[in-house]
């Protein structure tokens, strides 16, 4: 369903039928109006459902609505026999020593390329003296 108003009123209204379309509200005198859709049942807005138009004498507007077909939800399954619940594992927690050894060999790179710089700068200075 489709509502033309004005500022003050309801100017005029229209129910689609979905065949005989487009529909054209006639015999508007210039000025602002708001047109707006109402969804039909089981159907979700693909646009907006009210839009705000200046009507200037012998134009004409074209807005179109979208709408999409809800989705059908999908079957609910029958629950299965409740059995005795089976125990999830547990991952096994990683030594310490091992955790940290991994992520030092992840930076070791940057740690080398660090040393290389600072012993290259020690190296300079001392080279100055």
């Amino acid at each position: 369903m489709f509502t033309l108003s004005d500022a003050l009123q309801t100017v005029g209204n229209y129910i689609t039928d979905g065949i005989n379309e487009p529909y054209c509200f006639t015999d508007l005198t210039p000025g602002i109006y708001f047109l707006s859709e109402q969804n039909p049942p089981d159907y979700d807005s693909t646009t907006r459902d009210d839009w705000g138009v200046v009507v200037a004498g012998g134009s004409t507007i074209q807005i179109d609505f979208g709408d999409t077909l809800q989705p059908t939800p999908a079957p609910t399954s029958t629950p299965l026999p409740t059995s005795t619940p089976v125990p999830s594992p547990t991952p096994t927690p990683k030594p310490l020593m091992s955790t940290l050894s991994a992520n030092l060999y992840k930076v070791s790179g940057v740690l080398i390329i660090i040393l290389a710089a600072a012993i290259a700068i020690v190296f300079n200075i001392l080279r100055r003296r």
